[in-house]
């Protein structure tokens, strides 16, 4: 799996699935879980890592795109503080895992309705999601090789094709 996709996010309490249709999604990968321990003598401040990156991911669902958006609200709503399995998108139809295998838990931190801006003014309901991880996330980052030439202006891809100039 791929961290962007193409389709929108989804996510599981228990057997039932919930989808998250016309939303978009900001990922937050490798959030450090760390102690912080401060110095009685010195008071030196060090972080301690306790255990592998967490991940957080904020969406926003546009409620009126539906077809019925106050049932859709409050089905929504409903999940809120509760521990769920988290898909940030359906392309390849895996939840986000632990080691690979196991499935993730998430935990719902925010469930925040709010209205667009429009001018003319529409009232046009929105939901804010924030799934946080309750452990450490598997990473599936896809592999991808770069070449910088001698001067380090161009960064450039296998083919030979300029992917960024420096100014």
């Amino acid at each position: 799996m791929a961290i962007y996709g193409t389709s929108f996010s989804k996510f599981k309490s228990g057997v039932t699935e919930v989808d998250l249709n016309h939303s978009t999604i900001k990922p937050n990968w490798r959030i450090p879980q760390v102690i912080e321990h401060k110095s009685i003598l010195t008071g030196a401040i060090h972080y301690i890592q306790v255990a592998g990156d967490k991940a957080s991911f904020d969406v926003i669902c546009n409620i009126w795109k539906n077809a019925v958006p106050k049932t859709t609200m409050q089905t929504l709503l409903g999940y809120n503080h509760t521990a769920v399995k988290f898909m940030p998108h359906e392309d390849e139809g895996n939840y986000l895992t632990t080691d690979g295998t196991t499935e993730a838990d998430f935990y719902i931190s925010i469930m925040r309705p709010f209205y667009v801006k429009n001018s003319p003014p529409i009232l046009q309901d929105r939901l804010l999601i924030r799934f946080e991880s309750l452990g450490s996330i598997f990473m599936p980052l896809a592999t991808q090789s770069f070449l910088v030439d001698e001067g380090g202006d161009f960064l450039i891809d296998e083919s030979g094709d300029k992917l960024i100039k420096e100014l």
